[in-house]
């Protein structure tokens, strides 16, 4: 009878190291799994802000480069050169959400000011106030209002030049967001 409840005894602590075993390694898998998943996302956002930066960064200098032009334009202007503008900056206001819906807040509220500069109104009213005041030369001349003419284009290319300043602002500041939020992306889970 001893040895029955020898082995009866023997046979329960093997079941209870077992349980105790199996329940560690699950705990240990559960959490491998967890890390796994966290990694993951964390590879997910860092891919998904890299492909959406750089979108961002790309139509924010093709908006550049597009008052650049505009601005520099021989022919009289009028508001069609200011269309293609208007889709870099839809572009740019569609990758504001999705920054959001990846954590990147701070991020998509530097998209959101960069937004907001590539689509300044006061910054195309400027450039075809402008060319206005530029292609008035010879009327000015012959009414003696040259020098207010000048003052009023001095103005202006200032204020250009100010409004422009401010975008590439914006852009830099949507840039270097983009690098912090990557670096914590990089970072791992604690």
């Amino acid at each position: 009878m001893l040895t029955f409840f020898g082995s009866v005894l023997l046979f329960v602590g093997s079941l209870i190291v077992l349980q105790r075993t199996n329940d560690a390694a699950d705990r240990r898998t559960a959490e491998d799994r967890q890390n796994e998943r966290q990694r993951d996302y964390r590879l997910f956002q860092r891919d998904t802000l890299l492909r959406i930066g750089d979108e961002v960064v790309e139509a924010a200098i093709e908006t550049w480069d597009q008052f650049v032009t505009i601005r520099n334009s021989p022919a009289p202007l009028r508001d069609e050169p200011f269309k293609e503008i208007a889709v870099w900056g839809r572009k740019i206001a569609g990758n504001v959400v999705r920054l959001s819906l990846i954590g990147a807040h701070e991020t998509s509220q530097r998209c959101i000011e960069l937004r907001d500069a590539v689509n300044n109104p006061e910054l195309q009213q400027t450039i075809l106030d402008l060319d206005v005041v530029e292609r008035t030369t010879i009327g000015a001349q012959l009414h003696g209002k040259e020098a207010e003419r000048l003052a009023r284009q001095q103005e202006l290319r200032s204020k250009f030049e100010e409004l422009m300043e401010g975008l590439n602002d914006a852009r830099k500041a949507f840039s270097d967001s983009v690098e912090r939020e990557l670096a914590r992306t990089n970072q791992p889970p604690r």
